[in-house]
């Protein structure tokens, strides 16, 4: 029935000995270990805090000092990983009701059959790994989202760097040249491109005019055009 790779931790709260005593060895027999005892609320509170690995609470709801719905509303907050199972009378299945909505996973008559313990229990545990599961996968897409916009960031700033390098290849402002006037506007789809223009003075009387356009888009096709520039100087 445990699934979890050490027995999980039970808590047993109940003002009446011989219930705690009943509940105690049936838990063992389900595989807890060790299941720890609490008298009423108060005392309960102390062992959780003394013991935040706790995975399973069976609390009854009518005691002294602290009842379990006042026990249950505090430890649904201070240890949220825990799930917990009331153990309800006749007299207070209304409270019992209640308990489910403050987040209980379950309730149980008093004195409950072993086969109905056995079904409550195994169903918490599983339930308990699952959200466990599910937190570990969150936190790890979390993780992962981080470094792919960590390198994202990085991609990002290269590129920037590169379109820096790439516009100082651009000529900034064409020869002047009687009769004539050449303007020029580049703008990439990326911050990079494979685009490369030029106009150089051939003598007095000519000028010379180059386009070139890499197949492509991106870093690669900028190298391919530094490349071809460098060949024409």
């Amino acid at each position: 029935m445990n699934l979890d790779p050490v027995p999980p931790v039970a808590l047993v709260v109940d003002d009446e000995p011989v219930t705690r005593l009943m509940v105690k060895r049936a838990l063992e027999t389900l595989g807890c270990a060790p299941v720890l005892e609490a008298a009423d609320g108060i005392a309960a509170q102390e062992v959780l805090r003394q013991h935040p690995d706790v995975a399973l609470v069976l609390t009854d709801i009518m005691m002294p000092r602290m009842d379990g719905l006042e026990l249950l509303r505090w430890g649904r907050q201070a240890v949220p990983d825990t799930m917990w199972i009331v153990l309800s009378g006749l007299e207070t299945f209304d409270s019992a009701v209640a308990a489910i909505r403050l987040g209980a996973f379950d309730f149980l008559s008093k004195s409950p059959r072993s086969e109905e313990m056995g079904v409550a229990v195994r169903n918490a545990l599983e339930r308990r790994q699952l959200l466990a599961e599910r937190e570990g996968l969150h936190r790890e897409l979390q993780r992962k989202v981080c470094e792919l916009e960590q390198t994202s960031e990085l991609l990002r700033r290269d590129l920037e760097r590169a379109e820096v390098i790439q516009r100082a290849l651009l000529p900034r402002s064409p020869p002047p040249m009687e009769g004539y006037c050449i303007q020029s506007v580049y703008r990439p789809g990326q911050h990079v491109g494979g685009d490369l223009y030029d106009v150089v003075r051939l003598g007095e009387q000519h000028l010379a005019f180059y386009l070139a356009d890499a197949t492509g888009h991106g870093v690669t096709s900028a190298m391919l055009s530094v490349l071809f520039k460098q060949r024409l100087v």
